[in-house]
């Protein structure tokens, strides 16, 4: 009787808690972002402006083709460009 109490109880938690859920709806509107602007796992971003344009590169380690470059206009909208690397030279 108290495992299937214990059972449902975490069950029920599981069901009701929201912390992983990361695709909520903006209820803000138009102007306003959800967090995060730059979803995934991109370590050491390093960010470069040129005119209108914006540049980010993040830390590829061992992974390659490495240093994937993205594009934006606003900080907000993201587009892949290209890879710095397109070889192994180690951690980077």
């Amino acid at each position: 009787m108290n495992k299937a109490v214990v059972i449902l109880l975490f069950l029920y938690i599981g069901l009701s808690a929201s912390a992983q859920y990361q695709t909520n709806v903006n209820k803000k509107g138009n102007g306003y972002f959800v967090n995060p602007v730059f979803a995934g796992d991109h370590p050491d971003p390093s960010i470069l402006r040129d005119g209108e344009d914006y540049y980010i590169v993040h830390s590829s380690f061992d992974y390659y083709p490495g240093l994937l470059i993205f594009h934006s206009k606003d900080l907000i909208n993201w587009e892949p460009v290209a890879h710095a690397l397109s070889k192994y030279v180690g951690s980077v």
